[in-house]
Parts: structure tokens; C-alpha cells; sequence
């Protein structure tokens, strides 16, 4: 009676013991894809700022017009640079890429928004990313945010943004305004 009486509690301790194993292995395996889309994602935007010529990279550490790029390249730079902030966009709105990895990568493609061939060539690629609406005001409240900032640093006055080539988007006008009233 004994004997059976251990046999239950190592059984329900070995049962237990395994749904702890089996939660731990989930949550690691968890983290650990988490860090390789974001060691992925960061190695893909290094690979675009590479691209850019050692003249424009140092413009792009101090925020100004990176010069000597044909207009051609920054077209296909900013494109690549939209579709991998599109990418991480999309892994975060689903699920796959969570919590302080998405922040700590939403902030440096942020910074590269308020480059100004982004903000020059964003209305003109707008168009590519009309199939995720979301993306689009995601960029377009990191582009006002990014005037905000600007700014508040005294570098330039706010433009009117729907005025500007922007489409009048509900969403766009209203931060436009938003962001002029500061």
C-alpha cells in the first residue's frame, strides 16, 4: 500500500516535471527565435547602410541629406529600407517578433525615417505598401513624429504635410496637424 502510494506521487511529480520541461522548452525556444529574426533583421539593415558610400554614412550619423548618392540608388536603397521595416512591421503585428527586440528595432528604423531621401522618396513609394494599411500609418506617424522632433530641435519649421505630395489621409492630416500645433 505503501509501494503504490510512492508509485502515485513520483508519477504525478514526473507528470508535473514534464509539463515544466515542455513550458521551459517553448518559452526558450521562444526567445531564441525572437533573437535570430532580430539578429537577422539588424544584419540586413547594416547590409543597407554598407551600401550607402562612407561620405553619405557619415551625413546619416549627423541626420543631414546624404550627398553623392545617384538619385537612382537612394530610390532602391529606400526601397529596401521600406521593405525591411515592412517585414519586422508585419512579424510584430502577428506574433513572431515581440516586446523590447521589436522596440529596440523600431527605434533605429525610425532613425533612418528621418533621413531626408526617406522623407523625400515616402510619398513617391507610398504606393508599393497599399496592402498594409497599417505599415503605411506606421510610417507616416513615425515620419510626423520625426518633423516633431525636428522641430523641437529648432533644425526646420513643420510643413504641411497633406500639402506637400502627401495624400490627405484622415490619419496623415490629422498628425500633420497635430504635429503643427506644437
Amino acid at each position: 500500500m505503501i509501494f503504490s502510494v510512492l508509485v502515485r506521487y513520483a508519477t504525478l511529480f514526473t507528470v508535473a516535471m514534464a509539463i515544466f520541461s515542455a513550458s521551459f522548452a517553448v518559452f526558450s525556444f521562444r526567445r531564441r527565435t525572437n533573437a535570430a529574426i532580430y539578429l537577422d533583421l539588424s544584419d540586413r539593415l547594416q547590409k543597407l547602410y554598407r551600401a550607402v558610400p562612407t561620405t553619405s554614412r557619415a551625413a546619416y550619423l549627423v541626420g543631414k541629406e546624404p550627398g553623392g548618392v545617384p538619385s537612382e540608388i537612394a530610390a532602391v536603397e529606400v526601397l529596401d529600407f521600406l521593405h525591411l521595416m515592412h517585414s519586422a512591421f508585419t512579424l510584430h503585428a502577428t506574433g513572431y517578433f515581440s516586446g523590447r527586440l521589436w522596440v529596440a528595432f523600431r527605434t533605429e528604423a525610425e532613425r533612418g525615417l528621418r533621413l531626408p531621401v526617406v522623407q523625400a522618396s515616402w510619398p513617391l513609394l507610398r504606393e508599393e505598401f497599399q496592402s498594409s494599411p497599417g505599415f503605411v500609418n506606421h510610417v507616416e506617424r513615425a515620419l510626423v513624429r520625426s518633423v516633431t522632433r525636428s522641430v523641437f530641435d529648432g533644425r526646420q519649421s513643420p510643413p504641411s504635410l497633406a500639402g506637400d505630395g502627401w495624400p490627405a489621409s484622415g490619419v496623415t492630416a490629422r498628425l500633420a496637424t497635430d504635429a503643427a500645433s506644437y
